[in-house]
């Protein structure tokens, strides 16, 4: 109080001092130190100190003081011989003080309640904003966006108040300032502007669909709301638990909770199900709960907001260097719209309004770019700072800034691009049919602080979602309220009843759009920070991150095949597999010994179980140590190992991302090495970053984005190697995983100055905003965020760490072997199936998870990651009889396709659990092993051209909307469908079967033959699992073997079946199956198998000499010609074309020749099924087989 009279009182010595000069401009100086001082009055205002002459005035205005008052020295008397003090002195009389009070009324009070009125007056001329379509954002009113932002000055504003065109015109110069006129300075100091929330009823006229959360963490409040500048509106009036403290919270139809009395806070959530506890991992260990259900928002951003916090400084169609080089935007209207003309577009976007979360960044760039036909690139970064961005995987830069590496003309693009200068965000159109798939304008709110990045979109109205990986969860995402977490954790898969999916081993920030009539596009977020998306059901997307940059990529399809293709591309196409890959696999954690492995191994074998690959898990090293095997439970490993080769089968062994810590020095040199290259994650002191895994002391993990990880890592492979010649690596616990948070004794907090990276230790391990990962901790059960990597924070690199483990163990296999890599990893990332493999870890032994595995096989291969699989019969706990014949049955179909269990469960391979499960296993992978050559040139498709092997229905049949969430069957190619029994009891499956004929693989009948799609129950016997072949496919096949080297041996066979219109086609790759670069360096054979009516060959002359053969042979020019032709010849096929079996062959047949001989065969008229035998024709050349 006291202070805030000093101020007044320097005002009014101000006026005074200058009546010789402006009057007016001394007022204004002197209410301007009114103003200034009001904060400085409220924090006095109850101050009870009793007044004395050092309150008012300082002592350096001693001077001042006496003039202003009269007050005048008081002379002592020398005989007193003491120093006068200000109590001696006179005080001004009553007559001077009325004066002071008269003077401060007629020109201090009187004048502010006179401007005041007038400024209220002007105000109430100035409608509030209501829908967001006029000027300012949402809920402004012209007058209150002119006083809040003012940031730059402007003249012209100070002639509206007269202006005759006062409204329209601030309104139109308003808009001009904030978008054209703003010079892109940097500022580090926070915006000024106060967000004001809009009027209740514009909010809730807003559909619940279109709601955007403003609010997403805990302790949402209608307080903490309208503080945003959002919207409180919930939606119903029920009876909430408040998991902060456990007590029941009744919500009003204010949103106002009222609890049963405790005196404690009654902060709810901004979701309907309330408020979380800080320690939710203690609350869910206790009450086995999950997180509770996403749903509307109670607190959501305003309709209509043209940006809640940035606006556009500027939009330009040249190439912006940087924003120094920015040359401003000319307006023509306001509502211009954006559409570059040179391949990019740059933009710039000014903080306006703070964000509720620390350190937002005040100017934003924006980059568009036109990278090719079907991909663009929109990438968000902090205009004047770099930021943290994912070194992996190692996309394309395109440098469209020069014209002769321009990729693509705009104009001709699958798409384009609108950026409304009014609003902030862009938006993607498909030029084909002019419909939006992304738009971010004014929804929800751009968000881009350094630890918490939002951006939300809505989505075309019919779309089906898919992707967002990794979760257990169905093929076709719902829409109603999901949250997907993505932050790399060693969980157990599970099907989350609610709407959260939990974070699981990998991060795929990729999702795909299918709309009704099948035209698909993709969007990839590169980002590696921990995330969450979320769907919901307008339908739109969030992406939330706590770090990085918002880097989306756009991929147009427009077929779902193409999206692939197109996302490959970017991030990398899947790697080749060695053809013994894809045989079957047996492993369990818990053999224990040599003997035992040994034993099981050949019960399968003998038992007719086709088997390729021998694993080994924890159990065969020594102490739970790396690059170790046990001598004595193991002895005898390396001679084992090659009695294996010689049967011409191979072998994995477990390499798991954590090294022995504890080991004494010398005795271990995995660690001894690596502490000396200093390649181990370190801890934020710089030591060594301890945790503790399977080794017996403690752990330590390399850190393999740093270089030296490649020699270290390298050497340590081949040591082993050298005494245990291994084929393939499985790589674990790679997230990574640690028995620990953090250390034995947590993460540390305490630092107070920023590390190496820019932030404290607590900013790391407690973020401003986290996701509801599992534990509700970002450390919980892995490494400290404040760890230190060669690239950054463990905060910001955590989801690549087993992503880099594939990197540098694939190069490392590549050079121990010479040959293909095979590595499979439980940690991924997208670009993973670049260099490995993927197995869904944990599954339990429940048909649930059983059928959970085919929507994850399928999701895998939507991200590229070709070569995955599950733990046949599941991992965790026991399975029965039933369940594992069924699941032998299934995983035959997966691509890759291994048997495996727990050290606790009962043994699962298939001899062990009887006859039932011996059929079933050896007759699914029997049909595996003969569809080996299919399936190779699958994988060689996937390499190449970014296919999919295992994919879904409706990418063959986009155009069908009911094939859109089918996750229970899946195709192998365009023309094998696999439809497993995954429910108990059963001995049919009703199957969706899609337009056109489809043939039962078993009897080679027609199972349908409709236009139109079609439910159809099939027979499945105990031991079988029924398998359908599409008309108009040729699919290329050997007589199985016990290995697939073995099988590679025999003849091809050609399986046809024929379409509607006498038709069909195949194709095959061959190479010698496990070199590396085959298709690379042209060192392969590449054939196209055709049947067609009539008697000229496609493509071929008709008077060539094998048709004129033909004729004589059968004295007729008409019939069904089947040829083969060698397109491309880098190397021999070793094997003839031994037999061809047509399926729909529309009887009778007379006769047939094979390149004009006439040759045996059989013919079924029932089933109408063909079979050609005994043949023996060179692949190497052009072949044709007629019959009539």
């Amino acid at each position: 109080m006291l202070d805030g009279i000093k101020h007044i009182l320097r005002s009014i010595r101000v006026f005074r001092r200058s009546k010789a000069g402006n009057p007016n401009q001394a007022f204004g100086e002197a209410l301007q130190q009114h103003i200034a001082s009001s904060a400085e009055l409220n924090q006095h205002s109850f101050s009870h100190q009793k007044p004395t002459y050092e309150h008012f005035v300082g002592e350096e205005d001693d001077d001042d003081y006496e003039e202003d008052f009269g007050v005048v020295d008081c002379e002592c008397d020398d005989e007193n011989k003491r120093k006068c003090g200000r109590k001696d002195c006179p005080r001004p009389n009553i007559a001077t003080i009325l004066v002071c009070v008269l003077l401060f009324l007629v020109f201090v009070l009187l004048p502010a309640v006179y401007l005041l009125h007038c400024f209220d007056l002007l105000k109430s001329h100035w409608e509030v904003n209501e829908d967001g379509n006029g000027d300012g954002p949402s809920g402004y009113s012209a007058w209150e966006y002119a006083m809040v932002d003012h940031t730059y000055g402007d003249s012209v504003i100070g002639d509206f108040a007269s202006s005759a065109k006062g409204k329209g015109a601030l309104k139109k110069r308003l808009r001009e300032i904030v978008i054209t006129e703003r010079p892109p300075v940097l500022e580090t100091s926070a915006p000024t502007r106060s967000p004001t929330p809009p009027p209740h009823s514009q909010c809730s006229a807003l559909p619940e669909a279109r709601r955007f959360d403003c609010f997403p963490g805990e302790g949402a409040s209608k307080e903490g709301c309208e503080a945003r500048g959002c919207c409180w509106v919930p939606t119903v009036q029920e009876v909430r638990r408040d998991y902060n403290y456990g007590s029941k919270v009744e919500v009003n139809s204010e949103g106002q909770g009222n609890k049963e009395p405790n005196n404690l806070s009654n902060s709810v959530d901004s979701h309907n199900e309330g408020g979380k506890m800080k320690n939710v991992a203690d609350r869910k260990a206790a009450e086995g709960e999950g997180l509770p259900p996403l749903n509307v928002p109670y607190c959501y951003f305003p309709p209509g907001d043209t940006g809640h916090y940035y606006s556009w400084v500027n939009i330009s169609s040249e190439v912006v260097p940087s924003y120094r080089d920015l040359e401003l935007d000319p307006l023509e209207d306001e509502r211009s719209l954006m559409e570059t003309g040179l391949g990019s577009m740059t933009g710039f976007l000014k903080l306006h309004t703070p964000s509720p979360y620390p350190s937002d960044i005040p100017l934003l760039r924006v980059d568009v770019k036109f990278e090719t036909k079907e991909r663009l690139r929109v990438k968000i970064t902090d205009a004047s700072h770099p930021r943290y961005e994912p070194p992996y995987p190692e996309v394309p830069i395109l440098d469209i800034s020069r014209k002769d590496r321009n990729t693509v003309q705009p104009q001709d693009s699958l798409y384009r691009v609108e950026m409304d200068k009014s609003r902030v965000g862009f938006a993607v159109i498909r030029r084909s049919n002019n419909r939006t798939l992304f738009d971010s304008r004014s929804v929800g709110a751009l968000v881009y602080a350094d630890q918490f990045l939002q951006m939300s979109a809505l989505l075309p109205s019919d779309s089906s979602m898919y992707g967002i990986g990794e979760h257990q969860a169905p093929l076709n995402l719902p829409v109603n309220w999901q949250r997907f977490v993505l932050f790399n954790h060693d969980s157990v898969p599970k099907n989350n009843t609610d709407v959260h999916k939990t974070n699981l081993y990998g991060s795929h920030p990729f999702y795909m759009a299918t709309e009704k009539d099948g035209s698909s596009h993709g969007v990839f977020l590169l980002n590696s920070n921990a995330m969450e998306v979320i769907l919901q059901p307008g339908p739109a997307v969030t992406f939330r991150a706590i770090g990085g940059v918002i880097d989306l990529h756009f991929f147009l399809g427009p077929s779902p095949r193409e999206v692939v293709a197109q996302y490959t591309d970017l991030v990398g196409r899947p790697f080749m597999p060695p053809l013994w890959g894809l045989g079957f696999h047996l492993c369990r954690f818990g053999y224990k010994t040599l003997n035992r492995t040994r034993e099981v191994c050949e019960s399968v074998r003998k038992a007719g179980i086709p088997l390729d690959v021998q694993w080994n898990d924890l159990d065969y090293m020594k102490q739970g140590n790396d690059f170790t095997y046990d001598p004595e439970t193991f002895k005898g490993l390396p001679e084992f190992v090659e009695e294996l080769h010689k049967l011409g089968m191979h072998y994995v062994p477990l390499i798991d991302a954590g090294i022995s810590g504890g080991d004494k020095a010398g005795t271990y040199p995995p660690y001894d090495e690596g502490l000396a290259a200093g390649v181990f994650i370190k801890n934020s002191s710089g030591l060594p970053f301890v945790g503790k895994v399977w080794n017996k002391v403690s752990t330590v993990w390399p850190d393999f984005t740093n270089p030296t990880s490649v020699p270290y890592w390298s050497t340590q492979m081949e040591r082993l190697h050298k005494q245990v010649a291994f084929d393939g690596a499985w790589i674990d616990m790679n997230e990574p995983s640690n028995f620990y948070s953090g250390t034995e004794k947590g993460c540390p907090t305490s630092g107070t100055e920023p590390g190496p990276y820019g932030r404290r230790e607590a900013d790391l391990e407690h973020p401003p905003y986290l996701p509801p990962v599992e534990g509700s901790l970002l450390a919980f059960k892995t490494v400290c965020m404040s760890a230190r990597h060669f690239a950054g924070s463990h905060y910001d690199v955590h989801n690549l760490h087993g992503f880099t483990h594939a990197i540098v163990t694939s190069f490392a296999m590549t050079e121990l072997r010479g040959r293909r890599p095979f590595v499979i990893s439980r940690s991924t990332f997208a670009g993973h199936g670049h260099y490995a493999g993927h197995w869904s870890g944990d599954e339990a032994s429940t048909w649930t998870d059983m059928a959970n595995t085919v929507p994850a096989i399928l999701n895998f291969n939507i991200f590229g990651v070709p070569l995955v699989g599950a733990d046949i019969c599941g991992f965790n706990g026991n399975t029965t009889v039933e369940l594992c014949s069924r699941w032998s049955q299934l995983g035959a179909f997966y691509p890759f396709s291994r048997n495996h269990n727990t050290d606790d469960g009962i043994d699962q391979d298939p001899v062990s659990l009887g006859p039932l499960v011996v059929q079933s296993a050896r007759k699914a992978l029997l049909i595996r092993y003969s569809l080996l050559p299919y399936l190779y040139t699958l994988f060689w498709r996937a390499h190449a051209f970014g296919d999919t092997v295992a994919r879904p229905l409706f990418f063959e049949f986009p155009d069908d909307p009911n094939t859109h969430g089918i996750d229970r069957q899946f195709l192998w190619g365009s023309g094998f469908m696999i439809v497993p029994v995954l429910d108990e009891g059963k001995t049919a499956v009703d199957a969706y079967i899609p337009k056109g004929i489809w043939y039962d693989f078993y009897s080679k009948e027609v199972i349908s033959s409709s236009e139109t799609g079609h439910m159809v129950t099939l027979p499945a016997p105990a031991d079988t699992i029924p398998l359908l072949v599409r008309g108009g496919t040729i699919i290329p096949m050997q007589a199985p073997n016990m290995t697939t080297g073995q099988t590679r041996q025999n003849k091809i066979e050609l399986m046809v079946a024929v379409d509607n219109d006498t038709t069909a086609s195949g194709v095959l790759y061959w190479d010698d199956d496990d070199s590396l670069n085959t298709w690379e360096e042209g060192h392969y054979s590449f054939l196209t198998f055709t049947l067609g009516k009539g008697n000229t060959t496609p493509g071929r002359r008709p008077d060539s000499n094998a048709e004129l053969a033909a004729k004589q042979v059968t004295g007729t020019a008409e019939g069904s010609v089947l040829s083969g032709v060698v397109t491309w010849r880098g190397v021999p096929v070793p094997v003839n074309l031994g037999a061809v079996r047509v399926m729909g062959v529309s009887g009778p047949v007379r006769g047939v020749s094979a390149n004009g001989q006439s040759v045996p065969f059989s013919y079924d008229t029932k089933s109408k099924y063909l079979v050609v035998e005994n043949l023996d024709l060179d692949l190497n050349t052009v072949f044709i087989i007629m019959w009539y």
